[in-house]
């Protein structure tokens, strides 16, 4: 797992062995932000800022070699999905989804025209086919899902606000957390969509409560995430200290499957 961690002067970027239980550094300088794995999980891309914007970064996962540059931009950039063949990148720049195609001074195109509302979070099915991603377009953040390369077939996943939307593994749910108010703004209610092609276009079905867990929540990278097997959440709880020595805690919500099913029955 990649892990970014916060401190005063710093912001450094974390590779998590949960065979070994153990921390490797993989940054010593600048501030990063939104980690991500690449497909064949041999590096992680991620955007890095030293004294200026925010550009897309990537390192060796295993510490081997430094940080190297793959864009130079003038605009703030962060790493969302790479396409399961690792040639291009939905990445979001000054606030609006692109695809990255190349290094050094390639320019990564808009996926939409939108100009006028907030696009982040950018996340591919296992496939390909489809992005889901968060804009402001109704006024809140919600929960979108389109086809992809192109901007065909949208349709709103969330109907209460959301967040942070991640595929399962085999591509058949979309899992999102709605983020609470105050005074529980420490948790989110994690909601849950199957979803199944139909045609050229995507059947949906209503959001389903799975579980209510922790969240702090994030403004551009996606705070939590799921196992292979979609049966663990696993969900960074901050923690500030005065010396950065990696993160304090990495909470695991397990048995949700479970719990939905308990809560299910209980509501028949």
């Amino acid at each position: 797992m990649a892990v970014g961690t916060i401190g005063f002067t710093e912001q450094s970027l974390w590779r998590y062995d949960f065979a070994e239980g153990a921390m490797l550094r993989l940054t010593t300088e600048g501030h990063v932000e939104q980690p991500i794995w690449t497909p064949d999980g041999r590096a992680i891309t991620f955007g890095l800022s030293m004294t200026g914007p925010y550009n897309l970064f990537s390192i060796p996962a295993d510490g081997s070699g430094p940080p190297t540059r793959l864009s130079t931009a003038s605009g703030m950039q962060f790493a969302g999905a790479w396409t399961p063949d690792g040639k291009q990148l939905v990445m979001v720049e000054s606030a609006k989804l692109m695809l990255f195609q190349g290094v050094g001074d390639a320019r990564p195109t808009p996926l939409s025209d939108n100009t006028k509302f907030v696009e982040r979070m950018p996340d591919l099915s296992p496939d390909g086919r489809w992005l889901a991603y968060v804009s402001n377009e109704t006024g809140r953040s919600e929960v979108f899902v389109r086809a992809f390369p192109g901007s065909g077939n949208k349709r709103q996943v969330s109907t209460e606000g959301g967040v942070e939307p991640a595929w399962s593994r085999d591509g058949k749910k979309l899992v999102y957390p709605v983020p609470n108010r105050p005074p529980n703004a420490d948790k989110a209610r994690f909601f849950e969509v199957d979803v199944a092609e139909s045609g050229d276009g995507l059947t949906l079905t209503r959001p389903r409560l799975v579980v209510e867990a922790y969240f702090d929540g994030a403004t551009l990278a996606r705070s939590w995430d799921m196992t292979a097997d979609a049966q663990r959440f696993l969900i960074v709880k901050e923690s500030y200290s005065s010396a950065v020595t990696g993160p304090h805690e990495i909470n695991f919500v397990q048995g949700w499957l479970e719990e939905l099913g308990r809560r299910v029955g209980s509501s028949r």
